[in-house]
């Protein structure tokens, strides 16, 4: 088969962790979680990540590599084919696409909510600033990754025929097995941890876990997000592309610097050099 990475793409809240889960859940893949805030911490909890694993045979040795052949070392550390990085970032995967050797392959999943969903799922968390980031975050990707396959979040829990036809195409074995990722340890970073907190939390009360879809497409949300595409032409030309079966020749693309990916590389080392910054006054 081969060496091979899959990056998975997504805002946050879409379901790019559990997408990641599923497609590492093989004895000869591993994932990596959102692996590049250990190179690019911009939280503080990333930088208690990168103390801990500093002394760790595996990790502390990677990291100490850096970035520049970073899925070359992880293969040959990890030792298996397929590596699934969510970190997300268009920015990041482009840095490494660019940068891969011969003998590495590579496919990016771009995974999205329906908008009443994501709404849902930010504004839960008391972040209402979610179309904001939905049109910045696609207009990025857009313009920085040409080839890539989409899926809908809710077609990861409802295993619909897209879901069946996303694994074919990544070459992943057609196995309802697939899904019960809990079952399987692993050491990856960061990414949201609720699909395994309820799963853990199931095993131990005896619950067998389901894999199941909750709608936040309320009628109330649906009616909002209906009003907010009649106005902003912007949000709904990626919500229609997204939702179609066009390849990225006719995705939408916006211009300015702001969805340049290099210009976009530079802004999150200097947030790195910002919370370093913070940090080393927090200790003190």
């Amino acid at each position: 088969m081969g060496k091979k990475i899959i990056f998975i793409a997504g805002t946050s809240y879409s379901g790019s962790t559990l997408i990641d889960l599923i497609l590492s859940n093989s004895s000869n893949a591993t994932s990596v979680g959102e692996i590049e805030s250990i190179f690019n911490p911009v939280k503080i909890h990333h930088l208690k990540k990168i103390e801990e694993i500093k002394s760790d045979p595996v990790w502390g040795t990677i990291l100490n590599k850096g970035v520049g052949q970073l899925y070359q070392n992880l293969h040959d550390t990890l030792d298996v084919e397929t590596i699934v990085d969510s970190s997300k970032n268009p920015a990041w995967i482009r840095y490494h696409i660019d940068r891969l050797p011969q003998d590495v392959s590579y496919q990016v999943i771009l995974v999205y909510k329906s908008l009443p969903d994501l709404k849902h799922s930010y504004e839960k968390r008391g972040r209402y600033n979610w179309a904001k980031i939905y049109k910045r975050y696609h207009n990025l990707f857009f313009n920085t990754i040409s080839d890539f396959k989409r899926i809908e979040y809710k077609d990861i829990p409802l295993r619909t025929d897209n879901f069946w036809a996303l694994l074919k195409h990544l070459g992943t074995e057609l196995e309802e097995e697939r899904l019960e990722f809990w079952n399987q340890s692993r050491t990856n970073f960061f990414g949201n941890n609720n699909a395994n907190i309820a799963f853990s939390q199931a095993k131990g009360n005896d619950e067998t876990p389901k894999l199941e879809y909750r709608s936040g497409s309320t009628p109330e949300n649906i009616a909002f997000v209906n009003s907010l595409l009649e106005k902003d032409l912007e949000l709904k030309r990626i919500v229609t592309y997204l939702n179609g079966e066009e390849s990225c020749l006719s995705c939408p693309k916006s211009s300015g610097i702001i969805n340049n990916f290099r210009f976009r590389l530079l802004v999150k080392y200097l947030r790195v050099i910002q919370v370093k910054v913070k940090n080393i006054f927090r200790e003190n």
